[in-house]
Order: C-alpha cells, then sequence, then structure tokens
C-alpha cells in the first residue's frame, strides 16, 4: 500500500508529471476530497526550491500525496480534482475506524482458533497430507524460497499423476530456479558489502536508508517490492560508476593515441556501456547473477502465477485428503488465514468474493463448533476448545462493510469524473486511488467504454501502517466539515488532501522571508 509511502507517492509524482507532460493532461482525480484541491495558488508563495523542500518534508511525514507534491512544486498547468462521495467516504473512515480499534482483541480470538487447527492437524491428517502441509505452512511463513516450493509442487504433481503442462506460468519458474542456483548467496552478500563501500555519505542515506540491512534473498510467497527496488537502484548506481570509469578510460586511450580518430558519441557511449557491464561481472560476479535471478523473476505475470499455484495446491491436496475430517480441518486452516485477512483490510477484492459466497465456510461458529466436536471425540486436547467471542458477529460487520463501501466509492468516483470530463469537454484525464480500487474500477471503466491504463508506483520502503493509520483515523467527523465548493473544509477552513491527512490552507507561509510547513 503505497498511501502515505514517501518512495511511493513521490514516484507517483514523477509518473503523474511525465504523463501529463506526454498526454497534455489536465484534471487529475482523487480520491478522499471534493471538487478542486489544487496546490497550485501556493507556488507564488515561494522559490521552487523552497516549495521543493517544504514539499518533500511534508511528503516524509506522510501529510502529502505524490499528485499534490507534484502540483505544489511544478509549473505545470494541471488541476487537482477531488471525486469522493462525501458521504460514503466518511462512513467507510468510520467502519475503518471500528475495524482498527477492535483489531488487536479479535485477531488474538482468530489466533486461538488456528492454534486448535494446528493441534489437530496431526490427529486428523493422514501423514503425507500432514507432511505436505507443513512444508506447505513453511513456505507461506517464508520459512523455504519459491523455488524450493516450486520443486516441492513438481514432485508431489509428478507423483499424483497431475498434468504440469496445464500450468505454463508454474512452469516458466524453471529459468528462475536455474538461475538461483548458479548464485553463490554468501559470496554475493560480500560483494554488495564491497559495492555499497562505493557510495558517499549522502547516497547511502538518500538512498539505501530505508533497507540499512537488506541481503540477498530467494523468491518466496511474499512480493518483496522494497527489496527488489532496493537491488534495481543497486544495480543502476554501480553502472553508473563503472560507466564513468569505463568512458574516462576509453578518452584516454584515444587521447594518447593519435593514430586512432576519435569515435562519435554514441559509439563512445555505447563501448561504455559494455565495459561497463563486463567491469560489474568480473568485479561483482555472484551480484551481477543476483541482479540478473530478480530480472528473470521478474518477467513472471505474478497474479496469474499465484493462481496456478492455487490451482495446482487445491488438486494436490484433493488427491491427498481422503476423510471428510481432513477436508473440514484444511477448509477452517484456509479460511481463518482469510479472516485475519480480512480483519487487517488486506483482502484483494477476489478474496472478498469467494468470503462473500461461502458465509458458512467462513462463519466462526461453524468452524468453532466442528473443532470442538473433535476434540470430544478424540478426548484429548481439552485445554484447546474455543468458544464465541462476545461483540465478534459486529466486529466483522463492520469489516464487510468497508469493503462494500469501497465498491460503491469507486462507483462515484466514475461517475464523479465522467461529469466534470464532459462539463469540461475533457477526453484524458488521470485518477489516482489506492491499489484495491483498481480490479473493480477497470470493471467499471470498461462498462463504461473507457480505455485506461494503469500505472504503479515503486516503492522503496515499508509503508508504515501504525502511521497511516494515525493519521487517517485523527481525521475529524463528518459533521465537522463543509462542502464550500473548493472540497470538504472546516471552519477554519482547513481541507482535506489525502486519504491519510488533513492539509491546511495555510500550508506554507511567508514569515522573514522564511517560507514554513504548518503542521495541521
Amino acid at each position: 500500500d503505497a498511501h502515505t509511502n514517501e518512495s511511493g507517492q513521490f514516484n507517483s509524482s514523477k509518473a503523474l508529471e511525465k504523463l501529463i507532460k506526454e498526454e497534455k493532461l489536465k484534471y487529475v482525480f482523487l480520491e478522499a476530497g471534493t471538487g478542486d484541491d489544487s496546490l497550485s495558488y501556493f507556488r507564488n508563495k515561494a522559490a521552487v526550491a523552497k516549495r521543493i523542500q517544504v514539499g518533500k518534508s511534508y511528503l516524509k511525514k506522510g501529510l502529502l500525496s505524490g499528485p499534490e507534491y507534484l502540483d505544489l512544486v511544478s509549473d505545470l498547468q494541471m488541476v487537482l480534482w477531488g471525486v469522493e462521495n462525501k458521504d460514503l467516504y466518511w462512513k467507510a473512515l468510520e467502519a475503518y475506524r471500528a475495524v482498527a480499534e477492535g483489531r488487536e482483541k479479535f485477531e488474538d480470538y482468530l489466533n486461538k482458533i488456528e492454534t486448535t487447527v494446528r493441534a489437530l492437524k496431526p490427529r486428523l491428517f493422514n501423514a503425507t497430507l500432514a507432511s505436505f502441509d507443513e512444508k506447505r505452512e513453511a513456505y507461506l511463513k517464508e520459512r523455504s524460497s519459491l523455488t524450493d516450493y516450486f520443486d516441492l509442487l513438481t514432485k508431489e504433481a509428478e507423483k499424483r499423476g497431475i498434468a504440469l503442462q496445464y500450468f505454463p506460468h508454474f512452469a516458466s519458474l524453471k529459468s528462475v530456479r536455474e538461475k538461483e542456483k548458479a548464485i553463490d548467496f554468501t559470496k554475493a552478500n560480500e560483494e554488495q558489502a564491497k559495492a555499497m563501500a562505493l557510495f558517499s555519505k549522502e547516497e547511502l542515506a538518500d538512498l539505501f536508508s530505508s533497507q540499512p540491512n537488506q541481503s540477498p534473498f530467494k523468491v518466496s510467497s511474499q512480493d518483496h517490492r522494497v527489496q527488489k527496488a532496493f537491488y534495481a537502484v543497486l544495480e543502476e548506481k554501480l553502472n553508473v560508476i563503472a560507466n564513468v570509469g569505463a568512458q574516462r578510460r576509453g578518452e584516454a586511450i584515444f587521447a594518447n593515441n593519435a593514430e586512432i580518430a576519435t569515435p562519435p558519441l554514441s559509439v563512445t557511449k555505447n563501448l561504455a556501456d559494455a565495459a561497463a557491464r563486463n567491469d560489474n561481472r568480473s568485479q561483482y560476479p555472484n551480484l551481477t547473477k543476483y541482479f540478473a535471478y530478480l530480472k528473470e523473476a521478474q518477467k513472471i505475470d505474478p497474479k496469474a502465477l499465484l493462481e496456478e499455484q492455487r490451482l495446482l495446491e487445491n488438486q494436490i491436496y484433493a488427491t491427498l485428503m481422503k476423510t471428510d475430517d481432513e477436508r473440514s480441518l484444511h477448509k477452517a486452516s484456509e479460511n481463518l488465514r482469510a479472516l485475519k485477512n480480512l480483519i487487517r483490510l488486506t483482502l484483494t477484492p477476489e478474496e472478498f468474493r469467494a468470503y462473500k459466497d461461502d458465509p458458512k465456510g467462513y462463519d466462526t461458529a461453524f468452524i468453532t463448533g466442528f473443532l470442538n466436536q473433535k476434540i470430544a471425540e478424540l478426548k484429548n486436547l481439552y485445554e484447546r476448545a474455543v468458544f464465541l467471542e462476545n461483540g465478534y458477529e459486529e466486529y466483522i460487520q463492520q469489516a464487510e462493510k468497508f469493503y462494500e463501501l469501497t465498491y460503491e466509492r469507486d462507483q462515484a468516483f466514475v461517475e464523479n469524473l465522467l461529469k466534470k470530463m464532459n462539463d469540461e469537454r475533457a477526453d484524458k484525464a488521470a485518477l489516482v486511488a489506492g491499489g484495491y480500487h483498481t480490479p473493480n474500477l477497470k470493471a467499471l471503466f470498461k462498462a463504461n467504454n473507457l480505455s485506461y491504463i494503469v500505472v504503479t508506483p515503486q516503492v522503496y520502503q515499508e509503508t508504515n501502517h501504525k502511521r497511516y493509520e494515525k493519521l487517517l483515523l485523527n481525521q475529524k467527523s463528518n459533521s465537522s466539515l463543509k462542502d464550500d465548493g473548493r472540497g470538504m473544509r472546516d471552519e477554519a477552513g482547513k481541507g482535506r488532501h489525502s486519504e491519510a491527512t488533513q492539509l491546511p490552507k495555510n500550508l506554507i507561509k511567508e514569515n522573514d522571508g522564511i517560507l514554513r510547513g504548518v503542521y495541521p
């Protein structure tokens, strides 16, 4: 989630800048705002260098989004326009607040149920099923790599007679596995330390402070977007350093040999690029292989791979499970994992639809009833018996409400942006919204016969979710805001410019010739 993520928001501003320039866009539509939310009126308050300084400080604190930052520091003719339905927004915020406030209590409750499931698996699962399930759990907890898990699934599929030709994306992991085997990860880590010594303190602070203890990792069940970005930047910087050195050596050769004609600049650059790659391969052989390994992994379509992985897992489980108890316990285990993601508000749209389509399967009364029945039949593990938690049903309804309101908000986004585009006779625009909105917005765009592209910013550090929730939930209630035609504002004239912050109209002010950021 790139909300309040400094690198994610900065990179979204750069992507947006490119789109605005190349596509001649005027309107940038935003969630969490209504009407004109532009910050361009601050531009004449100070020189661009000072606006960048203040803007970056607010971006770092999570108090500015990427589009707001771009509007503040650039000279682009752009308009930030909020497309929220404010009533839906405040209902969603209150649902989020209720979920956040009760999360610790009810996550503990789900953990207790999960502990009972783990205790019952050795007693209800046959040995082969228990062994496979244990290895899969290790993979999900990142105790084994994606390629190791690929080997496991491949072997199990072959044993069960499952044809892998129906899983083309999964089979593409073979080339990743081959590259992984060629890397000495210990030496790659040593070469990384050697490479890092080439950077100045300023470069290290600017580029790598978010990942100070990073070391080469094997591709696993997690996205690792931050770590992948780290190595992409590291490779780029090493190429630049090596390129400069190669160019200087080339220039020295031509300068010291009068018989050799000086080549065109483009040829010199191409020669330097090739020399730089060779230089890195000779100085950092394993680290260079690791860069190639990550690039190979990036070629795989993660969504398609995950879908194929799930289908293959389901087929393997189906062949391994022999009894109704095994099937019921496995389903309870999977559904509990989804319930924990539900209250963390991290379910994907597809996962939420699966949850809604099977209310009984996700009902904790049904799950705990089955678990307690098995405990009674075993006449053992009585200490693992689980009971219903008071207030759970009302709590889980708030989580459901948040997801359902998200779909309603998406509909409002499209209706409001279309109205504005029609009013202004604009045929192109940008819409900036959180990643969860993407699948539903794509469906709505298609239903309205709108062409679109999706741009996802690169992120260099993990999002601080505690800070995000604090900023989000510190917003004032709906009753304290009025819509004055410029968006949602309180009595002091302060507006709401991003989902995670209430940004005041006196964001920056002149005082004794110094431009300062003012916290709301």
